[in-house]
């Protein structure tokens, strides 16, 4: 069974949220990815913080702060 990488979901979350542009997608050094703390194969973590840059259309979320348009044109549940 393969599992996904925690950063590899939340990467996809974002892009499918459209939060994350395609050009970005796959290099996160390019929105200065940053997080609190790593694991290795076998080792849990309670809480991990990340930090990047997003850039958004201005007044995106004025309209619609949960996302729920953008979910419903691409089907994607996967941010919430």
């Amino acid at each position: 069974m393969i599992v996904a990488a925690v950063e590899d979901v939340l990467e996809t979350a974002l892009y499918n949220a459209g939060m994350l542009r395609e050009s970005n997608y796959g290099e996160l050094s390019k929105i200065k990815w940053a997080r609190s703390s790593r694991t290795d194969k076998g080792v849990h973590s309670l809480t991990t913080v990340i930090s990047c840059k997003l850039e958004l259309q201005r007044g995106v979320l004025d309209s619609d702060p949960e996302g729920e348009e953008h979910r419903t044109r691409t089907g994607s549940q996967d941010l919430r």
